[in-house]
């Protein structure tokens, strides 16, 4: 299984989602198949702080749910149905928890977890870090969020993992936190940022990044760490890329 200290990584946004509902086990478990070296996911706590992976704070779009994530038990957000709105192929697909997706892909995958912004930042890190902790996947996951606070809470309590910022546009005092991860917006990824954030010891991550035209840009501009819904297109172009 590869590091984050590869240069070069195909990394499945919310899994292989374009294949399977996101951030369920169905696409996690696809992107495993089609060969993704890792999967980027996001968390937030249920209401009786279970670390919940969940894009959306409320549950409408994805699942049969309504209301927010925060707002519902685990046994009530295991309740509803989150494939069925992708596919009657997915029905019953049910809601994840970050400990069943770390026991999946222990050993597996590498595993990016977008912290989602929080009242509650403190609670939400020590959640994760302990369930990391728990499957000794501290060298296997990065941690990050597009909120400063939430990524400076990691650095405080969980020093020796792995961390960034998430942005769409980089200014400089993103550039100067002490973040080593830039996880930066592919449109926004041009040589001069590529050169500032080398400049500033920054490892450059690009999101999402589905058209292969920009995958061979990026891979030009030296930023090899993809994180795309087909994560099959980003390791091909890796491994040719490589090859030459």
């Amino acid at each position: 299984m590869n590091s984050f200290n590869e240069p070069c990584l195909s990394i499945g946004h919310r899994g292989a989602s374009a294949y399977a509902p996101e951030n369920t086990m169905a696409a996690f478990r696809k992107a495993y198949q089609i060969g993704a070296d890792g999967i980027e996911l996001d968390v937030q706590l249920s209401k009786d702080n279970h670390v919940i992976i969940m894009h959306d704070y409320r549950l409408d779009r994805t699942t049969t749910g309504k209301g927010l994530v925060s707002k519902k038990t685990l046994k009530e957000l295991k309740s509803l149905d989150a494939g069925q709105w992708f596919s009657k192929d997915f029905k019953s697909e049910p809601i994840l928890t970050l400990r069943e997706l770390l026991e999946f892909a222990k050993g597996k995958m590498l595993v990016n977890i977008e912290l989602k912004k929080s009242k509650q930042p403190i609670e939400l890190v020590r959640a994760v870090k302990s369930l990391v902790d728990e499957y000794d996947m501290l060298n296997d996951c990065l941690l990050t969020s597009f909120d400063k606070n939430t990524v400076k809470a990691v650095s405080s309590l969980v020093p020796t993992i792995r961390n960034g910022l998430l942005v769409d546009k980089v200014s400089k005092a993103d550039l100067a936190g002490d973040w080593p991860y830039l996880a930066v917006h592919w449109e926004s990824i041009d040589e001069e940022l590529v050169d500032f954030a080398n400049a500033h010891g920054k490892d450059v991550v690009a999101w999402t990044v589905n058209d292969e035209t920009a995958m061979l840009k990026l891979l030009d501009l030296g930023v090899g760490k993809i994180i795309t819904n087909y994560p099959e297109i980003a390791k091909n172009m890796i491994e040719q890329r490589k090859k030459t």
